[in-house]
């Protein structure tokens, strides 16, 4: 059975410290470092033959399924359970139910090598004989019959539990609970080349033995169109998110060859114990033209139908770079719930409009791929809700690239006797979060002077470090990170960040606050600013020293790549720059005190060339 595994607590970066790695570099006698696996993930090839990439963030970002839609390609089971990502072909739901397949091999975070380190779980509730009752769950398909492979679930709303079933050769489940409120859920038509699935979520009380049949054929058709005849479907994505964060759900990337249906009949739950969630995307040539989303708090649909009209959408105009000619792309756009909504690989240095609904946060992301199909780099957005009628201009994967403020997604932060996390020292010019793939670098944690840790590679990678005093102490950590992938931009970043810290008294984890120096100038898609001419480079200032204040900024620049450097004064927060002849290389380098006296440096060897 698909069953999902014990509920864990939803955390965020802030209170989960760092992940599991390999141990970095030796550390300093007295304290341990660790390295987080790299910020981008590799791509996950499951035994059913779907490629599936996760992105920098650990969500689903895309899957590739090297069959039609005739041949059951594309549709999916997608799971998430203590920060894991579970994705699990329709045509291979019944043999991990039947358990001739191990549900870990659909485990993409841990393949994907970004496997969070987990808190404790939550102790399962074992009930006493006495109190134990006899829950049993079957389900009839849409045509009316039994349903073995039917995927059933059942979860403890009192102790945030799915309830261990065992199942019968016929699909019945059964097991021992406590009395309590429960959320119990059946997927049905869970076979390959199925024109309908069916999704249904019942509330129960159980005070004594229970019996629950489901029947498909009570559940209602969704039905999503848009108002543009020219789009065509891609996507359809039908799920629920429970208090924890985990959620089940069924994706389709084409509504034109599966029906799906849904049904939720007297479900009233309060609003925080679960979120229901309808996602619908059409593409317009390679571009995920329209994008909509449609929640329900408390409740789960029965059917759907639904016009998407332009006044329910907010445009997104996303100009995409590249460092590196020859580059091709894949633009996706995702929601809170959504899967993922992508479109195909096409090429970059393009403009491409993109409309959303209003009523959730959305994000972009965009892949830079390389002519022969692997993945360099990656940027995403921050999670933002547009409003209906608006028009967003936004520029991705363009330089300046250098250290970002992308929290919480990308942060330090502090538990204990340990530091965690990690720097975007690739962000891009307008602070989107990613970089490159491979990358190379390293990272120096000093305590009053004296080197604390030493780990090989850099913070965009991310770190552990054990063993730092209770007591409040100044530190300084400083990194530098080189691109291995070609880029004749932003060839090497380094930073170094000054700050206090102590463990916090009631024992919680907490971020560390750090500043960082942005360079943004207007610069061509592919990273150039044209020769022989002044450059007005803005300079900002993000994080701890812009809340503190600065006591001091400045600002050099180099044609040499670094090997000498001439000031570059700060005027209106802004340097100008008089540009090299064609061909020619601008690196910067800047360093900040706050009012608090800490200091923070970043040297961007090749920020940018001229052309």
């Amino acid at each position: 059975m698909i069953t999902l595994a014990a509920a864990l607590a939803a955390t965020s970066l802030a209170a989960t410290p760092g992940h599991a790695g390999e141990p970095a570099a030796a550390a300093a006698p007295g304290t341990r470092a660790d390295a987080r696996p790299a910020a981008a993930p590799r791509p996950v090839t499951l035994p059913t033959g779907e490629r599936v990439r996760l992105g920098p963030d650990g969500e689903l970002a895309g899957i590739d399924s090297p069959r039609g839609q005739e041949e059951g390609g594309g549709a999916v089971i997608t799971e998430r359970v203590d920060g894991h990502v579970y994705v699990i072909p329709l045509e291979a739901a019944a043999r991990v139910e039947h358990g001739e397949w191990d549900r870990e091999q659909f485990d993409v975070t841990r393949l994907s090598g970004l496997d969070p380190r987990r808190p404790a779980p939550a102790q399962r509730y074992a009930p006493t004989d006495e109190e134990a009752h006899t829950l049993t769950l079957s389900a009839l398909d849409r045509s009316g019959t039994p349903d073995a492979e039917a995927v059933l679930d059942a979860y403890n709303l009192d102790t945030a539990e799915h309830v261990h079933l065992d199942f019968s050769d016929e699909g019945v489940a059964t097991g021992e609970v406590p009395a309590g409120r429960y959320l119990l859920t059946a997927m049905t038509g869970l076979v390959e080349g199925t024109t309908a699935i069916a999704m249904q979520v019942e509330a129960l009380d159980v005070h004594g033995d229970e019996e629950v049949a489901f029947d498909a054929r009570e559940a209602e058709a969704v039905d999503v169109s848009v108002f543009d005849a020219e789009a065509e479907p891609t996507s359809l994505t039908i799920g629920v998110q429970y208090a924890t964060g985990e959620s089940l759900g069924l994706y389709s990337h084409d509504q034109s060859h599966v029906t799906l249906y849904t049904q939720g009949e007297g479900l009233e739950l309060p609003g925080n114990e679960l979120t229901a969630a309808i996602s619908a995307t059409w593409g317009l040539g390679s571009t995920p033209a329209y994008n909509a989303e449609y929640t329900r708090a408390g409740s789960f649909f029965t059917g759907f139908e639904h016009r998407v009209e332009r006044s329910e959408l907010a445009e997104l105009q996303i100009r995409q770079g590249s460092p590196v000619a020859g580059r091709r792309r894949v633009l996706q756009i995702d929601s809170e719930h959504s899967a993922l909504v992508e479109g195909p690989v096409d090429s970059l240095t393009r403009t491409d409009t993109v409309y959303v609904t209003g009523n959730t946060a959305w994000r972009y992301t965009l892949w830079d791929i390389a002519p022969d199909g692997s993945e360099e780099a990656t940027y995403s957005s921050p999670v933002q809700v547009h409003e209906p009628g608006t028009v967003t201009r936004r520029t991705i994967n363009t330089g300046v690239y250098g250290p970002g403020y992308s929290r919480p997604a990308h942060m330090l932060g502090r538990l204990g006797d340990e530091l965690y996390g990690d720097v975007s020292l690739f962000a891009d010019g307008q602070d989107h979060a990613g970089g490159p793939y491979d990358t190379e670098g390293t990272t120096i944690l000093y305590q009053d002077g004296e080197e604390l840790a030493a780990l090989g590679n850099s913070l965009q990678d991310g770190i552990r470090v054990h063993g730092l005093p209770p007591q409040e102490e100044t530190y300084r950590l400083v990194t530098t990170a080189r691109r291995l992938d070609g880029a004749p931009v932003s060839t090497e970043v380094s930073a170094s960040f000054e700050f206090t810290s102590a463990a916090a008294a009631d024992g919680a984890a907490h971020e560390l606050p750090l500043s960082v120096i942005r360079f943004t100038p207007d610069l061509a898609l592919d990273s150039t600013a044209p020769a022989g001419r002044r450059l007005r480079v803005p300079v900002l200032v993000d994080g701890a020293a812009a809340d503190a204040g600065v006591a001091s900024l400045s600002v050099e620049v180099s044609f040499d790549r670094g090997e000498t450097w001439e000031n570059a004064p700060v005027e209106n927060g802004a340097i100008t720059v008089h540009n090299p002849p064609a061909g020619g290389s601008v690196s910067l380098r800047a360093e900040l005190t706050d009012a608090d006296g800490l200091t923070t440096t970043v040297t961007i060897k090749d920020a940018y060339l001229t052309r």
